[in-house]
């Protein structure tokens, strides 16, 4: 089986569109928003367009992180940032082959000599290797404003193995004021990869993803892991440390939901954030789980469960709430709510609570709203119409 290194949380990729007629008992999923499997080629630009950018230099300093062979290869992203240390995301360590996990550039393979520091609040860690490679420039991720472009960039993952760069534009509020927001996200296997602005230097590391928005861990945060770089760890001890087996959950909840385990996923996330609960995604828990909520509320709806449905919903509304109340311009929060309330108001729909239903239908619409006067991108006018 591939192994890839997806984005965190992966399976919040997006949320799915409705397609229902009035008298219909299920509502079934929209072909085009169906949860995507494997891994997007990535809509990527060719070398020397992204302007301003010295991409050569930038792919040099890129690396892909790997391990296994063949149809097993796993890959993540991540950079230079001195001559003999990269950085990339813990979640792609955590339960990584040690006997054939290794870091290349298109032009060198390096085998990693051990941890030099880590940071589970925010998913880096640093590595040392053996062999030398060009930094990157760290630029000041506070410096950042909305709207402004800047460049995703890292290894597309199996099949496609290939150097990407996104051009991206910068989305108002961070979440949790640490993490940039950006669109498009980037695709499955760049976790890690350096977002850099049009002067070349790095602004922050992509971390995760929520639908068609990224997120990026400000580089002033990993300015500040690399002071606190110290003596090497070895990776098979760095790897037994619980806050980093908590990260194993993180997979977890994303191959049980896309088995359609949603109790299971529910209980991934929990975990994970009960070992490591001062992960700066916190209000990914919530906007995760509610989501998952959402999703097993449903499937009770089609085994004719319709109270026990509108339970589900109910509480996957309360954890979406807590996610907007974190992040108010959490843009996927608002349209995953919206589409947890179309739920509920299908379910009162069939039962003749006709003004019921128009009451979480009008709620489902100002979430809509909200979505779209945020990020007028998001796929949110679909939804509203239906």
């Amino acid at each position: 089986m591939k192994r890839l290194c997806k984005l965190l949380f992966g399976f919040i990729a997006l949320g799915l569109m409705l397609s229902c007629a009035r008298t219909s008992q299920r509502i079934e999923l929209h072909p085009v928003y169906a949860v995507p499997r494997g891994t997007p080629m990535g809509p990527g630009l060719p070398l020397g367009v992204a302007e301003g950018l010295d991409t050569e230099k930038v792919k040099a300093s890129t690396i892909a992180v790997v391990y296994g062979e063949g149809d097993s290869t796993m890959i993540g992203s991540g950079f230079f940032v001195a001559n003999d240390k990269v950085v990339t995301n813990i979640h792609g360590l955590a339960d990584a082959d040690l006997a054939s996990l290794h870091v290349r550039t298109d032009n060198a393979n390096y085998t990693i000599r051990g941890v030099t520091a880590f940071d589970t609040q925010n998913d880096l860690v640093i590595l040392q290797i053996s062999g030398e490679g060009g930094p990157l420039v760290l630029g000041n991720s506070d410096a950042v404003s909305s709207s402004e472009t800047v460049f995703g960039v890292g290894y597309v993952g199996y099949p496609a193995d290939r150097f990407n760069i996104m051009e991206n534009t910068v989305l108002p509020e961070r979440l949790n004021g640490v993490w940039l927001r950006v669109t498009p996200n980037s695709p499955g296997g760049t976790s890690g990869g350096p977002v850099l602005n049009t002067k070349g230097e790095v602004v922050g590391i992509t971390v995760a993803g929520s639908g068609a928005i990224g997120y990026a861990v400000g580089s002033n945060v990993l300015k500040g892991l690399l002071d606190r770089s110290g003596a090497v760890e070895p990776l098979a001890k760095w790897q037994k440390r619980d806050t980093i087996r908590a990260y194993l959950y993180l997979g977890q909840s994303s191959e049980r939901f896309y088995a359609a385990d949603y109790a299971g996923a529910i209980e991934a996330i929990d975990n994970f954030f009960t070992i490591n609960p001062t992960f700066i995604g916190m209000d990914m828990r919530y906007e995760n789980r509610g989501y998952a909520k959402a999703h097993l509320g449903r499937s009770q709806f089609d085994k004719n469960a319709p109270k026990v449905a509108q339970q589900y919903y109910r509480s996957a509304i309360q954890d979406l709430d807590k996610a907007i109340s974190i992040t108010p311009k959490n843009t996927p929060a608002y349209f995953k709510r919206g589409y947890t309330r179309t739920l509920l108001g299908h379910s009162e729909f069939i039962k003749g609570h006709t003004e019921v239903s128009q009451q979480y239908y009008r709620a489902a619409i100002e979430d809509f709203d909200k979505a779209i006067g945020i990020y007028p991108k998001f796929p949110s006018y679909a939804e509203r119409g239906r």
